[in-house]
């Protein structure tokens, strides 16, 4: 029997190199993180003269001291409160949860009225769509307190809701590409038994678009799970975790608090609920999205 030749596989130095260029931005990006931790095991004193090696010895209490310290006082009815961690938290999934999923399932409806109907409007869409993206807006913020003030939306997580709930952004473009891209044959062949437009779309284009869906909505958590400036101006007595950091962050002028790793033990706090949702879904976020045909 003649022995298989094995095959030899040519890879160009361009490759070569542009793999090592990826595998150093891929070491930079984990570093941080991994010097952050460490440093968060650190003293006041040991971080001034042993800024990148290893903690001499583990601070565990600067956890501890990162729960004591890490509320915000609030004005309440009855006379100053604060708000702790673990009224942040649940705010902070209230607010990231709702938001990611109202958003994403308003840009899916509209990216499927405007990719799946040929008519006008969905062309206007689109092209708003665009337009927001490419045309810079500025000093639009205090319209918008204004607004919210005017339809008694200030400090109310419905009221974040609906002003979350547009269609605007990349992730409509996303929506708009995938559904196009489903042949026709899957519509026509519901038509054909009965189904109307919105049977359609929740029983067909739905459960076919879940995994960019899953995918658009846990980028949009990340998203608003770090968004300070939104809770801070419209939800101010309703503090989320992301505000409360960057409060505890301001407060230098509390001494035990008052060093680098005490900031960095709040921020390891802050990244612990998205790594957990990372490493239980990651195998749906790099999943690939597969279409099929229909049989005739």
């Amino acid at each position: 029997m003649k022995k298989e030749k094995s095959k030899i596989i040519n890879i160009s130095p361009l490759w070569i190199v542009l793999g090592i260029l990826l595998l150093i931005y891929s070491v930079s990006l984990f570093v941080p993180i991994v010097w952050g931790f460490l440093t968060s095991f650190k003293g006041k004193l040991e971080f001034v003269r042993n800024k990148f090696g290893l903690p001499e010895e583990w601070m565990f209490s600067n956890y501890s001291t990162v729960l004591k310290y890490f509320f915000i006082p609030l004005d309440a009815a009855h006379g100053l409160r604060k708000v702790y961690i673990g009224e942040m938290l649940i705010n902070s999934i209230f607010y990231a949860v709702g938001s990611a999923l109202l958003q994403a399932l308003v840009q899916f409806v509209t990216a499927y009225a405007a990719a799946r109907f040929n008519f006008k409007i969905g062309k206007i869409i689109y092209t708003i769509v665009i337009l927001g993206m490419i045309i810079p807006i500025v000093g639009s913020e205090p319209s918008a307190l204004a607004i919210a003030d005017a339809l008694n939306l200030r400090d109310k997580i419905i009221g974040i809701y609906v002003m979350k709930s547009y269609f605007l952004g990349m992730y409509f473009l996303v929506f708009y590409e995938t559904l196009r891209a489903f042949p026709k044959d899957f519509a026509e062949a519901a038509y054909i038994d009965g189904a109307g437009n919105f049977t359609v779309m929740i029983k067909i284009m739905a459960p076919l678009s879940a995994t960019t869906y899953f995918t658009i909505a846990l980028l949009l958590f990340v998203q608003f799970w770090n968004d300070y400036t939104t809770p801070m101006l419209y939800m101010p007595n309703v503090p989320t975790l992301a505000y409360g950091l960057y409060y505890f962050v301001d407060l230098s002028r509390i001494n035990e608090v008052n060093s680098q790793p005490m900031r960095l033990a709040a921020c390891i706090m802050m990244v612990i609920p998205t790594l957990a949702l990372f490493l239980a879904f990651h195998n749906k976020l790099l999943s690939n999205v597969t279409i099929g045909g229909v049989k005739e």
